[in-house]
């Protein structure tokens, strides 16, 4: 990869950490402009929302919010490892399937 330093081989992947921070703090600022600009709509005419705007408006916000605590988690917890020894990178998605096919009926 040309713009990183990450690397995909036939059985591991390297992961540039600086890119990993670098892709989080986007994440961040993207995620607090869409929630300004829904921030914004909401208040910036409440008496031209019809009740399904409002609400439309109030779920957004909170499906961003729930998004802006994975990325601000992740950021921080990024910015941190820069202090740690170790960094640890767990694959969610197949320790769920792993799990799922330990605890499975035979």
């Amino acid at each position: 990869m040309e713009a990183t330093k990450n690397d995909i081989s036939s059985g591991t992947i390297t992961l540039d950490y600086q890119a990993l921070i670098t892709t989080a703090e986007i994440a961040y600022r993207e995620s607090l402009d869409v929630i300004y600009n829904h921030f914004k709509k909401l208040t910036s005419f409440p008496d031209r929302c019809s009740n399904v705007e409002r609400y439309l408006y109030a779920q957004w916000l909170s499906q961003e919010a729930r998004g802006l605590v994975i990325v601000a988690e992740t950021l921080s917890t990024l910015l941190e490892g820069l202090e740690r020894e170790e960094t640890i990178i767990v694959n969610k998605s197949v320790e769920n399937d792993n799990n799922n096919r330990d605890n499975s009926p035979t």
